[in-house]
């Protein structure tokens, strides 16, 4: 081939008009900041330009999102955090109010903060934000709950997205709120009577002392020790001295509870007056489970007196507890300290002898006190008010729910804890169910489920008390009937009495338990 310098001139021209051309786009480049212009420049990099802005795009949504569900789990926050706040002071003047030294005026004032106290939760549970409600599930544009509690937003939670197909929930439905239990919350059970020191005259306020671990049990009792009609009286200066030869008697506790994994118990056990209340704490404690190697609760006194139990170890407690104690009372003083120079037994039947053959000039002596039934001892609550309505006894309420259940005979004593409330002709309860899930039980819930441990079906057909429980009805015409639901067996024992004969029912539980075969077409 013949190179000319035609062909030269053309191949510099060519060369010169490519450099030019590249440096041309460079310069649009740097000046630009894109390494492309128009899409036909490289399909490749424009379709990678496209994609990058949709993220982009996205991710700003995610950003605006993000920061408004922030926005509205902080506003979340606050309104729980002044919830919470309430539930404290509403608390505490329901313990407050326990007290046994407060007038009708006092508590008719209690009663009315109560009532604001209420009334500011409830308006703190329909908190809404740009006309957002909080706490109404997805449902933001309805107001939650009125004054009675009724709810009527939904259960279900608002998402933010926050990546491709990551979604996550962001707000607390009202139902959650209310009804819901926290399972990263150790629940503390804390007794609604302030114990004080019943040495002093505790109807004067400069003279009530909270009881501490260091008191003793005889610092429960105090002056009531002593009956109402007792000319004598005991004081703090003069009794309840170290070694003064006091003979108190001994105190008996009931006890009533659930423990954190369901299990529930009965108990009954006692302490001399000299033991500290700090003993008693300790044997609470064991009643729930504790050892000298495990902790299972934390039992320990607050500043006001109340009796307060932490739940150490079960995250979805059920955890439950009522007491009270019985002591015998003294008629006088003198079967409280005997005297220390009363005769031997031998010098007193010499004497009473001496006064039987109608002798004189028989000296007076201070006779030893007779040996007094017990009436703090007992197996029935019956007996136990009786004994209280004669004054031979003081009984010492550490959870006041204004009633005990005088209906039942056992040996651990039933304390009544589950009351009714009465409105109109309905009977509501004042404690709610769960199932072993810990969740509100319902309508299909089972009575095993609900009881936990407490109630038992044994798949042998062999009842026995772990699978019958028994209920104590009285109807409007002072009928009294005694329900036992025997789940093991599947059939409900009623007895009762109906002009003057005695009446016995047993009928079939409904779907006691389910039985396939029995369903099959």
């Amino acid at each position: 081939m013949r190179i000319t310098s035609s062909y030269i001139y053309q191949k510099n021209l060519s060369d010169y008009q490519s450099k030019m051309y590249a440096y041309s786009k460079i310069n649009e480049q740097l000046g630009s900041g894109l390494k492309i212009g128009q899409s036909y420049d490289d399909a490749g990099i424009y379709s990678e330009h496209i994609r990058l802005d949709y993220e982009l795009s996205t991710f700003d949504q995610i950003i605006q999102a993000g920061e408004s569900a922030v926005s509205f789990t902080k506003n979340s926050d606050n309104a729980v955090k002044q919830i919470k706040d309430a539930l404290v002071s509403f608390k505490n003047k329901l313990i407050q109010s326990a007290n046994e030294i407060h007038s009708d005026t006092s508590l008719n004032a209690l009663a009315n903060d109560l009532e604001k106290l209420k009334e500011h939760i409830v308006n703190l549970t329909n908190t809404s934000i740009n006309g957002q409600y909080l706490f109404s599930g997805t449902s933001i544009n309805t107001k939650p709950f009125d004054y009675n509690g009724n709810y009527y937003g939904n259960d279900e939670n608002m998402k933010v997205l926050l990546g491709s197909n990551v979604y996550t929930p962001y707000n607390v439905s009202g139902s959650e709120l209310i009804k819901a239990t926290d399972n990263d919350y150790k629940k503390i059970v804390t007794t609604n009577v302030r114990l004080v020191d019943k040495r002093y005259d505790i109807t004067k306020p400069e003279q009530v002392h909270y009881i501490t671990s260091d008191n003793k049990i005889q610092d429960l009792v105090g002056k009531n020790y002593l009956k109402k009609e007792s000319k004598d009286e005991l004081n703090v200066n003069d009794h309840f001295l170290i070694n003064d030869g006091a003979k108190f008697p001994d105190t008996y506790f009931y006890v009533n509870g659930t423990k954190g994994n369901g299990e529930s118990f009965k108990a009954k056990f006692q302490m001399k007056a000299t033991e500290s209340v700090g003993s008693l704490l300790d044997k609470i404690g064991e009643l729930y489970g504790n050892t000298k190697e495990n902790t299972l609760v934390k039992v320990e006194l607050t500043k006001t007196g109340n009796i307060e139990i932490t739940d150490l170890k079960n995250p979805n407690s059920t955890l439950n507890f009522s007491m009270f104690a019985a002591t015998n009372k003294a008629d006088s003083i003198e079967e409280i300290y005997p005297d220390k120079a009363a005769q031997t037994d031998a010098q007193i039947q010499d004497i009473k002898d001496k006064v039987d053959k109608g002798e004189n000039n028989v000296p007076m002596v201070n006779l030893k006190p007779a040996i007094k039934k017990n009436y703090a001892d007992v197996s029935s609550l019956a007996d136990l008010r009786a004994a209280q309505i004669k004054d031979n006894v003081d009984i010492l309420e550490f959870t006041n729910n204004g009633n005990i259940d005088t209906s039942f005979n056992t040996d651990g004593i039933d304390y009544a804890r589950s009351l009714f409330n009465k409105k109109d002709n309905i009977l509501s309860s004042n404690i709610r169910q769960y199932d072993a899930n810990n969740n509100l039980a319902t309508d299909s819930t089972r009575l095993s489920e609900s009881a936990l441990s407490a109630l038992k079906y044994h798949d042998d057909g062999n009842a026995d008390t772990n699978s019958v429980l028994k209920i104590d009805i009285t109807s409007r015409s002072k009928t009294r009937y005694n329900l036992e639901f025997d789940i093991t067996k599947g059939e409900v024992r009623a007895s009762f009495t109906k002009n003057g004969q005695a009446q016995n029912i047993t009928l079939p539980i409904v779907n006691s338990r389910y039985d396939e075969a029995l369903h099959k077409d």
